[in-house]
């Protein structure tokens, strides 16, 4: 991986790249409809649809389909559940050293994620590395939308970037700008293509930078 020295841009993706949240985040679905659980089934059958969208489109089709549910209200007790979930877990092994690394060789680190940009916002800056972090992007905005926003006022090309992360939402995103992509494996893979690189984890990728 020598290229990898030359790249001046790094897109993450967020759960399951930076931090290990896949799994908490739909788990606080099911939580926050504690009190309701004759909805866990349809719940359940919309997270496994093929597109179920973020928090907000979950809860406004469990509202269309079981009207006792409010979306509005589901939706904030799903954000503070997982925002509190999400601060007491684990980064992927490796997230700080290599963001500190990134920063500390004057590239650029940009979260780069399909979680609603707002409270994406407020849980990073709450997170020890948001200090080696250059912006933070999120929905409802397309990742590549995103990606070219944050090339665009760095000055940098897609050649001079790397997306890394977890899902084929991130694949996709770096063959639409034609850039390099790094997979991390984790419980969220869930890739069309296998990607020609895969790292288990960050620290794998700062040992490739620093090799």
């Amino acid at each position: 991986m020598k290229a990898l020295k030359r790249k001046t841009v790094f897109l993450f993706d967020f759960d399951g790249t930076l931090m290990q949240s896949n799994a908490i985040k739909r788990e606080a679905f099911f939580t926050a409809i504690s009190d309701h659980p004759e909805a866990i089934d349809t719940l359940r059958h919309i997270l496994d649809g093929p597109n179920p969208g973020d928090r907000y489109a979950v809860f406004r089709e469990l509202e269309r389909r079981l009207p006792d549910i409010d979306a509005t209200e589901r939706t904030r007790a799903y954000g503070d559940i997982s925002e509190r979930a999400i601060l007491e877990a684990e980064e992927v092994t490796g997230a700080s050293a290599l963001l500190e690394t990134l920063h500390d060789r004057g590239a650029a680190a940009v979260i780069n994620s399909a979680t609603p940009e707002a409270p994406l916002r407020e849980v990073v800056a709450q997170l020890r590395f948001a200090r080696w972090v250059n912006s933070v992007h999120g929905g409802p905005a397309a990742k590549a939308e995103n990606a070219r926003q944050a090339l665009s006022k760095l000055g940098q090309d897609p050649h001079d970037a790397v997306v890394i992360g977890d899902g084929e939402n991130d694949h996709a995103c770096a063959r639409e700008l034609n850039c390099a992509f790094i997979a991390i494996d984790s419980d969220g893979n869930d890739f069309d293509t296998p990607p020609a690189v895969r790292a288990p984890d960050l620290a794998t990728v700062l040992r490739w930078l620093q090799s």
